[in-house]
């Protein structure tokens, strides 16, 4: 008979009689869980949440081994992978090969020369907020903060200045992550196949939405492009 093999797994913290006091602890607060284990247990821990076996890297020598040489041992998990609902196959749920070349494609408009061209953005979007923000107002700093990220992306990859909308299609695309996040519940795929729900109504309009700005933009461009009126040097250009 062949002896058998017992895995020894790196220290983490274990509750046998207790196995779902860590799930409720990360469920309340996931941050502090981590910098906890981290603060314990050192470089690697090893852990399980529910069924989920996780390992915790804290050291950046191994993170650097896992994202930059090694990356091509790991793929990016299962909430990622669920993501592709909303997200299509793009570049953040893409994997191997079809990575590498998107990658490849966008990898000009992230040199450090051009990066240091969206400070500029930045710095102009933040200043423009700040200056609508009045004393004593209260504010919803979640949509504020949403619109300002939407508008940042969309004018320094898209050249597209969102300003007047951004309220509309941050708010769509707040719809959409809400949409993302209940995707991955157990039951998320089936309720998802049943269209007279208000979130799956809300979230299919909200797509829409966004899809019609997107689409928008691929038309224009590829106008520019055709007529030779105006040469752009953003992301969406070198995807076309």
């Amino acid at each position: 008979m062949p002896k058998s093999t017992t895995i020894k797994y790196p220290p983490g913290p274990k509750y046998k009689a207790r196995p779902f006091k860590l799930v409720r602890e990360f469920l309340h607060d996931p941050i502090k869980s981590i910098q906890e284990i981290s603060d314990k247990y050192g470089d690697i821990a090893y852990f399980k949440l529910g069924r989920q076996r996780i390992y915790l890297l804290n050291n950046p020598d191994y993170i650097e081994k896992v994202l930059v040489y090694g990356h091509r041992n790991f793929t990016k998990g299962k909430k990622l992978q669920v993501a592709k609902a909303i997200l299509g196959e793009g570049l953040v749920t893409s994997e191997g090969e079809l990575h590498t070349r998107q990658r490849r494609i966008i990898q000009p408009i992230f040199h450090p020369k051009q990066v240091s061209v969206y400070g500029k953005i930045v710095t102009e979007f933040a200043t423009n907020m700040e200056l609508r923000w009045k004393n004593g107002e209260t504010l919803d700093i979640s949509k504020e903060m949403m619109q300002l990220t939407l508008g940042i992306i969309c004018k320094s990859v898209l050249n597209y200045d969102v300003a007047s909308e951004a309220e509309g299609y941050g708010k769509a695309l707040t719809t959409l992550i809400n949409h993302g996040k209940r995707l991955k519940s157990p039951l998320g795929h089936v309720l998802n196949k049943i269209p007279i729900l208000p979130s799956v109504k809300g979230a299919r309009e909200a797509k829409e939405k966004l899809d019609e700005l997107v689409y928008g933009l691929v038309q224009q461009r590829r106008e520019a492009i055709q007529s030779k009126v105006k040469s752009y040097d953003d992301l969406l250009s070198h995807l076309l």
